[in-house]
């Protein structure tokens, strides 16, 4: 299930500092995109795995979860379905018709399940009051995040071959309220060097490659890292349940909408936009 280890509560605030988005472009061989600044996707599918402490048995996970901590997984993928451009609104240039941009992620950490999160005295002794297999309102899934990457991979459509040309490795994060702010940097170390369609896939404003950017002491000097900052909404927000009757661990499997941005390096400087995740809490949010 996806990102659903956040919070239950209503639609979320970034607590960050807002830094903007370069625009950028992505070539690959069958042309460049117009400039866009902001990527979107909906019902990515998204499965939450979370080790059982020994306490939940099957049948009892609304009131036994409640006071854990379990160590969990997330792992989501989907299709990149929208390049939203600087001013207007239609398809991007290039997209669509001979190839798609597909995106994966996997975070890990422990996460802590509160009754009544929102406030002590909503706390009803269960996290699904009403047996929908929603995890209420007022309650939440509190994460705490130890590693994660994200990675982008372009399609061939018509040869249904995959190449993955970026990788997003997590650096950090911060929990305020019922907001999470993840900082994603750029990573090259799984690359050799050598794919001109990975060398050029994204082109950032000035003209330079996020591979360019991303060497310290290559071309750009300057620059090191590019980051990335996502807004993951969680669609619906449900309840983990045991796998089998032994309950060795707990899943649920739900989907999420993606509407993120990339920020490239400016000469003296290197904003870390850091990945946000709003909106986790909502049962049902418009998608992105």
């Amino acid at each position: 299930m996806k990102l659903r280890t956040l919070y239950t509560t209503a639609a979320l605030l970034i607590v960050s500092s807002v830094a903007s988005a370069d625009p950028i472009t992505i070539t690959n061989p069958f042309g460049t995109t117009s400039p866009f600044n902001s990527l979107g996707a909906t019902d990515l599918p998204v499965t939450s795995v979370y080790v059982n402490d020994g306490t939940i048995a099957q049948g009892n996970e609304a009131t036994g979860l409640i006071g854990t901590t379990l160590a969990f997984t997330d792992n989501g993928f989907g299709t990149i379905g929208q390049f939203a451009p600087l001013l207007g609104s239609g398809p991007t240039v290039g997209y669509g018709d001979v190839w798609e941009l597909d995106f994966s992620y996997s975070l890990s950490g422990v996460a802590s399940f509160v009754d009544g999160a929102a406030n002590v005295l909503l706390a009803d002794g269960t996290l699904d009051g009403n047996g929908d297999d929603v995890i209420d309102q007022f309650d939440a899934i509190i994460p705490t995040y130890s590693g994660g990457v994200f990675e982008f991979f372009f399609r061939n459509k018509n040869t249904n071959t995959s190449t993955k040309v970026l990788e997003m490795n997590l650096s950090g994060f911060q929990v305020s309220g019922p907001s999470v702010i993840f900082d994603a940097a750029v990573d090259y170390s799984w690359y050799a060097g050598g794919s001109s369609l990975v060398d050029n896939f994204f082109t950032d404003d000035s003209g330079y490659t996020f591979y360019e950017l991303a060497q310290s002491g290559g071309a750009v000097a300057q620059a090191q890292e590019i980051s990335f900052r996502a807004d993951f909404n969680v669609d619906p927000n449900l309840l983990p349940t045991c796998e089998d009757a032994t309950c060795a661990n707990l899943t649920r499997d739900t989907d999420l909408n993606l509407s993120a941005v990339f920020a490239v390096p400016e000469p003296t400087s290197i904003a870390i936009l850091g990945l946000g995740l709003l909106g986790l809490g909502l049962r049902r949010k418009t998608k992105a």
